[in-house]
Order: C-alpha cells, then sequence, then structure tokens
C-alpha cells in the first residue's frame, strides 16, 4: 500500500513539475511558434533553462519509473 502511494506522488510531481514548465514558456512557445530563428531558440533556452531542462527530462522519469515498477513485479 504504502509504495503504490509513493509511486502516484512520485508520478504527480513530475507531471506537475512538466506543466509548471510549459507555463513558464508559453509567451515563448508562442513567440517560437509565430517566428522561428536560431536567436529566438538562443533566447528562450538563455532566459529559461530550467524550463527546457524539465521539458526533456519528465517523460525520461516517467519511462524510468515505469520500468522500476515493472521489473519490481
Amino acid at each position: 500500500m504504502y509504495q503504490s502511494n509513493t509511486n502516484v506522488i512520485n508520478y504527480l510531481i513530475a507531471i506537475i513539475i512538466f506543466f509548471y514548465a510549459l507555463w513558464n514558456l508559453r509567451v515563448e512557445i508562442r513567440l517560437i511558434l509565430d517566428h522561428l530563428t536560431i536567436m529566438s531558440l538562443f533566447y528562450a533556452l538563455s532566459d529559461h533553462p530550467f524550463s527546457f531542462i524539465c521539458l526533456i527530462l519528465t517523460p525520461i522519469i516517467l519511462f524510468n519509473q515505469m520500468n522500476s515498477i515493472k521489473k519490481k513485479k
């Protein structure tokens, strides 16, 4: 029982961080979709590095958690 609650909390934390990163990047994403240039990508990455790292690492973290749960069963 305790292990399943921990897994749910881990998933929720990862999903909350993912959506926070998307919310933080909402203006940058809109600008990049309107005018995709190398400079716009550079400034978006330099202004919001934590959000980009979260967007890249969240699927990896969730995939690793799912694999660890399958291995325990």
